[in-house]
């Protein structure tokens, strides 16, 4: 039996956006736990955890290791979960909405 890969180029636009919100949940669990990480360095130095953030690199890095996908598909999740409004960007920084931890 064919199946047909997963091409986003070749996806219609409604098959493509679902394929993208698919990994809402596995790149949310590693931005919150990035964002620990982060919080913890805060709390060490004795920071308002709150300003705790996540460079969009190091995001990106850890997505493209942890799943093995390409650059390509990362900035198409982190656009779309912005425009989901899951995510807050600061310049080169990222963390979660209140709501999405």
């Amino acid at each position: 039996m064919y199946r047909e890969k997963l091409n986003p180029h070749s996806l219609t636009a409604q098959k493509q956006r679902q394929a993208i919100q698919t990994w809402y949940e596995p790149a949310l669990r590693v931005l919150n736990e990035l964002l620990a990480e982060a919080q913890q360095n805060l709390r060490q130095r004795r920071y308002n955890e709150a300003n705790a953030a996540v460079p969009r690199h190091k995001f990106k890095e850890q997505l493209q290791r942890r799943f093995r996908i390409q650059w390509a598909l990362i900035n198409d999740i982190e656009k779309s979960l912005l425009n989901a409004d899951k995510i807050e960007m600061m310049g080169g920084y990222i963390k979660p909405k209140a709501g999405e931890q």
